[in-house]
């Protein structure tokens, strides 16, 4: 038995604000590219249709014009500048922090300095499992815990043995 979706409401949509890519495809659509000419339509509601109409059967055209590339094009180099732009901050940023201050230099000579602490291992040490999680009994209020998951063995497996090709028991038999 197939599931049912619940309806999706588009009664939000007239309310939404334009896109800029809306507001380019309806510029388009108006422009002398098209020809329509809102004020031909008798009614609002033949208008509507009519944008409808232009709405769903120019959207791809629209999309591989020239004029939608362009601001494509632009808004692409533009993404990209910014990109190159963080990147070139961020190494700065790294660079002045890495860099001491002149006051800070005097402080650390009198100081006797500390060994660096040993960075934390990445990723869990092999061999070893999990803790035990808590399991809880409704008759006594004492804590046991769980056994533990077993432990997965490190290494590759192995692969299976590919069988021997068969001898010939007719080594001068010649077909």
């Amino acid at each position: 038995m197939a599931k049912s979706k619940a309806a999706k409401d588009y009664t939000e949509y007239p309310g939404k604000a334009e896109t800029p890519f809306q507001e380019r495809f309806a510029d388009w659509a108006l422009s002398d590219v098209v020809g329509v000419d809102p004020s031909q339509f008798k009614t609002k509601l033949e208008a509507f249709r009519m944008g409808i109409k232009l709405g769903t059967s120019l959207r791809i055209e629209y999309q591989k014009s020239d004029d939608n590339q362009s601001v494509r094009s632009s808004a692409a180099e533009a993404r990209e500048a910014a990109k190159l732009t963080r990147k070139a901050n961020k190494g700065k940023a790294k660079a002045a922090a890495e860099e001491p201050d002149d006051e800070d230099a005097d402080d650390d000579e009198d100081e006797d300095e500390a060994p660096a602490p040993k960075p934390k291992a990445k990723g869990k040490a092999k061999g070893k499992a999990k803790a035990a999680p808590v399991v809880e009994d409704d008759d006594d209020d004492d804590e046991e815990p769980a056994p533990a998951p077993k432990a997965k063995k490190a290494g590759r497996a192995k692969a299976k043995a590919k069988p021997k090709p068969a001898e010939d028991d007719d080594e001068g038999d010649d077909f």
